[in-house]
């Protein structure tokens, strides 16, 4: 087991998985323990696994100008510049999410994005979960 944590820094993603479709795949993230984070780890790309790690203490970063994102795992496409990083066809199960100070994970797409970000998860009572809304 890998055991990543922010340390001393105020600003830091535990893992992130991006990239343009079929670009980013078949990655496989299993039995890590990320902790004292203050950023979500976004998963994208297509086709990843990401199984058996526990997320835990994900915290606002004290610095204003970061993003403050603090949820365990966001599963988003977004635009950059022109160019589409996906969050297609994978695999989030059997984690351990616990102590973040927003949701534990955030479902979002880019604007440019028509594809559903709506997964099939089996919610628990714990499980806390934000969808993102579109006019």
């Amino acid at each position: 087991m890998n055991d990543v944590s922010a340390g001393n820094s105020a600003y830091m993603h535990a893992i992130d998985i991006i990239g343009q479709e079929n670009k980013v795949m078949y990655n496989i993230i299993k039995r890590n323990y990320f902790h004292h984070f203050t950023t979500g780890c976004t998963i994208g790309g297509n086709v990843n696994f990401v199984f058996g790690n526990i997320f835990s203490n994900v915290v606002v970063s004290p610095n204003e100008q970061q993003s403050q994102s603090p949820w365990a795992i966001s599963l988003a496409s977004w635009t950059l510049s022109s160019v589409n990083f996906v969050a297609k066809n994978n695999w989030v199960c059997n984690n351990t999410i616990y102590n973040t100070d927003a949701y534990s994970i955030l479902l979002d797409r880019a604007d440019s994005d028509s594809s559903s970000v709506i997964p099939h998860i089996p919610l628990t009572r714990s499980t806390r979960i934000r969808h993102q809304e579109w006019g």
